[in-house]
């Protein structure tokens, strides 16, 4: 899954975080990264008002950081991006609680995921349930157990 995060937007929706932290948008990357590593996805954080100097875009991994410099608008910018994936933007979720960032997600046919939804999915631990699917399909099963039981006891060393 692709996903273009409204990240100040996000920041409100994670317990322990809020807009006025000196390093908000540091740690929001940070489980934005984990979560992507963890699940295979991708994403683009979009952030406004980025200081002066700030590089207006930070890959990391498998997102990427986009700071959208003062007078400019996260909004605007993620618009931006689906108009440039076109048909693309089918395969991506937009995360945002703004009415006019999930308009314009809807209207490239992207879907839409409010910003507390993705929160508690960014914060939901790892689903053991698929892990223990995965040791099953490598454990045998009896009648695998008994083939190799009787294959051994049947073995006789050569001398």
């Amino acid at each position: 899954m692709h996903y273009l995060i409204d990240g100040h937007n996000l920041v409100p929706h994670i317990p322990g975080l809020h807009l006025g932290m000196i390093d908000d948008e540091e740690r929001l990357l940070k489980l934005v990264q984990a979560y992507c590593s963890r699940g295979g996805h991708q994403a683009d954080v979009y952030f406004d008002n980025a200081p002066p100097g700030q590089p207006p875009r930070q890959p990391l991994g498998r997102l990427v950081a986009h700071f959208v410099r003062q007078g400019q608008i996260a909004d605007e910018a993620i618009g931006k991006r689906l108009v440039q994936l076109g048909p693309r933007a089918r395969q991506c979720t937009v995360v945002s609680t703004d009415q006019r960032v999930m308009a314009a997600g809807r209207a490239a046919h992207a879907r839409v995921m409010r910003s507390e939804e993705f929160a508690r999915q960014l914060l939901a631990p790892p689903a053991r349930a698929s892990e223990d699917a995965e040791r099953a399909k490598l454990a045998p099963d009896a009648d695998e157990v008994e083939e190799w039981l009787r294959i051994f006891q049947e073995y006789k060393p050569r001398k």
